[in-house]
């Protein structure tokens, strides 16, 4: 790690999470005794592939952000900047924060990531310049209009998904001039014509969007940091 060039997490943290259900900020709410953010920052700052941490959050939770920084973050939480009105938005502001040549953008909502995930995204990153994690979609599809969608070639789009920085902020800055928007960072690159690597994972990386969701992380968390609290699986 010591000659590799420097890696960045950028972790968008700015929604207010209406469907979460919650007046504050979702990534402040309580999960197994911690801000859900909290095991965003400590997994990002155990993972000695990087360097440092930016955080873009909403306006007023800027001081609460710096606290889970200097609390779980280990000393990599370079900066917190102020988000946009649009996830897209915050990840250019974040960008303008981040000095290193590889930059990993990840969901802050999405706090049961591993280290060991975040070290592949890291090295598939230095390899192919844009790469994002993906999952094998298993559920059966259907349109509205009572369709069905054939899953075999579909692939469910997560993060991490990482970067060479200025391959990234060309991309915004393209999508910023012609007023396209997209729901993550890899479509802004396959909009310029750019191959985009893909990492398919089958450890669960789920993001907090509904407080229902906030029982499966429970569970996955618990099954990682108190294994004998959960019941084993049945043998064969």
């Amino acid at each position: 790690m010591r000659n590799q060039p420097a890696v960045t997490a950028l972790l968008p943290a700015a929604g207010r999470g209406e469907r979460f259900g919650s007046e504050q900020n979702k990534i402040l709410s309580d999960l197994l005794g911690r801000p859900i953010l909290a095991w965003t920052l400590e997994a990002f700052a155990q993972c000695d592939d990087i360097t440092r941490i930016v955080l873009v959050g909403s306006e007023g939770d800027s001081d609460r952000l710096w606290e889970l920084g200097d609390q779980y973050a280990k000393g990599k939480l370079q900066a917190v900047v102020l988000g946009g009105s649009t996830r897209q938005e915050s990840v250019r502001r974040g960008l303008d924060a981040v000095g290193t040549e590889y930059v990993l953008v990840h969901d802050a909502a999405r706090c049961c990531i591993t280290t060991e995930l975040i070290s592949e995204a890291v090295g598939a990153t230095r390899i192919h310049q844009a790469m994002t994690v993906v999952r094998t979609v298993t559920d059966t599809l259907m349109r509205r209009s009572g369709e069905l969608v054939d899953r075999k070639d579909l692939m469910a789009v997560e993060t991490p998904q990482g970067f060479q920085t200025d391959l990234l902020r060309r991309a915004h800055l393209s999508a910023r001039t012609e007023g396209f928007i997209a729901t993550d960072d890899a479509s802004l690159l396959r909009r310029l014509g750019r191959g985009v690597h893909l990492l398919e994972s089958t450890t669960p990386n789920p993001k907090i969007t509904y407080a229902a969701d906030l029982l499966i992380a429970v569970a996955l968390l618990t099954a990682r940091t108190a294994p004998q609290l959960v019941a084993p699986l049945p043998s064969e």
